[in-house]
């Protein structure tokens, strides 16, 4: 069964729902993972593509690390509910396939679904600098970047700090 007929299979899905995967090179330095798409996502048909999403590329691009980068959501479909432990058990498989075939060394997990989708932990419990170092790729979390939409500035500082802490952990410059 391949990822999208797994997508497919999910009670989530409908043919009037795009389904979005991920967008970036075969294979990365960097995996953003955002927490579902919107409904601006479903209609350009790639993830991140307005609003907070937009944001993270910009911060990228400004950082001249876009070439480097690949963008995916935990959840690959808009969910028109509350996403619920089932729902994260239900897609892990998808998230975990992408970080497979696209070979990251650092993935940032932006919000607490991110973060408890990629590796079963809240957000909470993962703040204060204490990501995870998992078979050869460095796991940091960013929060929710909703909080930065009317603070660009502020977020582009700390979110910069976070790729600048990855490459001296990893001793590796994206």
């Amino acid at each position: 069964m391949t990822i999208l007929q797994y997508i497919q299979n999910s009670k989530y899905f409908s043919p009037k729902k795009n389904v979005i995967l991920y967008d970036g090179p075969a294979k990365v330095g960097i995996l953003i993972v955002g927490e579902q798409p919107k409904k601006s996502d479903e209609i350009a048909g790639y993830v991140m593509s307005t609003g907070e999403g937009k944001l993270l590329r910009d911060w990228m691009e400004d950082l001249e690390k876009d070439s480097v980068t690949g963008f995916c959501n935990a959840i690959p479909i808009m969910m028109d509910s509350k996403i619920e432990s089932e729902d994260i058990l239900y897609f892990k498989p998808v998230l975990q396939s992408i970080i497979i075939k696209t070979q990251p060394k650092l993935v940032i997990m932006v919000g607490d679904i991110a973060c408890r989708m990629t590796l079963n932990l809240s957000y909470n419990h993962l703040k204060n600098g204490a990501g995870r170092y998992l078979n050869s790729i460095l796991y940091l979390p960013f929060e929710d970047i909703l909080h930065y939409s009317s603070l660009p500035i502020e977020g582009f500082k700390k979110f910069s700090n976070l790729i600048e802490y990855g490459e001296k952990f990893l001793g590796y410059k994206f």
